[in-house]
């Protein structure tokens, strides 16, 4: 990927920062995801650009080695990081009759538990491997504090607050739904029973397991390829949502990079995400033109468009489980240390 392109509109430090990024390997054994390692170098890059505050490395998948590289790399080009325990999930102080949850139907967090959990919760984030903080601003160091103790994680991270509350409430009512399976599997006679089971990672039969409805549309990586977000439901319902907001200039920024890697990108989430893509798929430049006829300002042809665009529309998907993001209804540790991290 080192010979990709780049675009004329960023900053020679900028470049470099890209080229390097760009040297490390595309897969790696703890983040096997194509799309979400491409996702890290725009993300890098927009923290260097100005474009964004921070990136966060570790959350998810995790791998040590790439996060040492990355700290390395960011070193070398001026730019700051941090090693934190991960963050404290933003949770409703009632998760268990919140209005605002994405269930339409499903088990709700039995009454006074939800204290109980974020202590075990703490417990479990303070155990975990830290994460890595790459950001540019030395201000940024007192947010990074604040999202660590679970205030305006996502903010600090640039995702909508539309989106960033529906992510927190769908993981809500997963781990509801975990505890409602561990209750009718094991039976617990107390509120201590049920925590002892959650501390010691106790299984859970699938066939216990009610998973919520979801209000929320589909993942939407297909249609907003050059954000780290989920958008919500109703960021997914209107074009000019605030999700789409967020997305516009790194999908901009992501083409003044490099054109081709912007579309190594594009391929990559819809092939992680299943969907479709052939020359009348619409270009993600935003140009409305399908992706192997349009031409950029400035093209005399599109003939060089064409072949960059022919080998990404055609390239085969991943292997099964590439992208296998934990499921929170069935990882119980995960949903009590997550944050917002993609997901």
């Amino acid at each position: 990927m080192a010979d990709l392109a780049m675009g004329p509109a960023v900053a020679p430090p900028v470049h470099a920062l890209f080229a390097d990024l760009l040297a490390l390997p595309v897969h790696s054994a703890g983040k096997p995801s194509l799309a979400e390692n491409l996702l890290d170098v725009l993300e890098i890059c927009a923290v260097a650009a100005g474009l964004k505050a921070c990136h966060l490395q570790g959350d998810g998948h995790r791998d040590p080695e790439r996060m040492d590289a990355l700290q390395a790399i960011a070193h070398r080009h001026q730019l700051l990081t941090r090693r934190t325990p991960r963050c404290r999930p933003e949770w409703s102080p009632d998760a268990s009759a919140t209005q605002t949850s994405p269930t339409r139907t499903g088990p709700r967090l039995p009454t006074g538990l939800l204290e109980p959990l974020q202590r075990l919760g703490d417990t479990k984030r303070l155990q975990a491997p830290d994460v890595l903080w790459i950001y540019r601003d030395p201000a940024t160091s007192d947010l990074i504090d604040a999202a660590v103790a679970g205030q305006g994680l996502g903010a600090l991270l640039g995702y909508p607050r539309c989106c960033a509350d529906a992510h927190s409430a769908l993981a809500q009512a997963w781990l509801a739904a975990h505890v409602a399976a561990l209750q009718a599997q094991h039976q617990p006679a107390t509120q201590e029973a049920l925590l002892h089971l959650l501390a010691t990672d106790a299984p859970v039969d699938p066939a216990h397991l009610s998973p919520p409805v979801l209000a929320a549309a589909e993942p939407s990586a297909a249609r907003l390829p050059f954000v780290s977000f989920d958008a919500c439901a109703a960021c997914q319902a209107q074009p000019d949502s605030p999700a789409a907001g967020v997305h516009a200039p790194l999908r901009a920024f992501a083409f003044a990079l490099s054109r081709p890697f912007a579309l190594h990108l594009w391929q990559a989430q819809l092939a992680e995400s299943g969907a479709p893509a052939d020359a009348d798929t619409p270009c993600p430049c935003g140009s409305g033109q399908g992706v192997v006829r349009c031409r950029w300002p400035g093209e005399d042809d599109h003939t060089e468009h064409t072949a960059q665009t022919a080998a990404h529309t055609t390239r085969a998907p991943p292997a099964t489980g590439e992208r296998a993001t934990p499921d929170p209804g069935l990882d119980a540790p995960a949903a009590l240390g997550s944050s917002l991290g993609p997901p």
